[in-house]
């Protein structure tokens, strides 16, 4: 007797939603190295990097000429991380 109709369909319908891992995709050799197409997850994205790297560079700017100047030429590079921190906050 074979089965019925509607547990062909059942078993059909569970193929269909069955996960398939990449083990079961593809094979790789033993002692193959690992290719990464992505980058890795992490806190900071690379462009994230060079912001932050930009601002740091701009605060320490900003604190020496404060230290040295007294506030007069500092202030124009605070209002410049002032920008940067407001213009990261729509970008990032």
């Amino acid at each position: 007797m074979g089965r019925s109709p509607i547990d062909e369909s059942r078993a059909r319908a569970y193929k269909a939603r069955q996960v398939i891992s990449g083990e079961d995709l593809r094979t790789q050799a033993p002692f193959s190295s690992r290719t990464v197409a992505y980058e890795e997850e992490g806190s900071f994205s690379s462009p994230q990097w060079i912001y932050l790297g930009i601002l740091v560079a701009l605060l320490a700017l900003a604190l020496i000429l404060y230290l040295v100047t007294s506030g007069g030429i500092a202030s124009i590079f605070f209002f410049l991380l002032a920008l940067a921190l407001f213009a990261g906050w729509f970008v990032f």
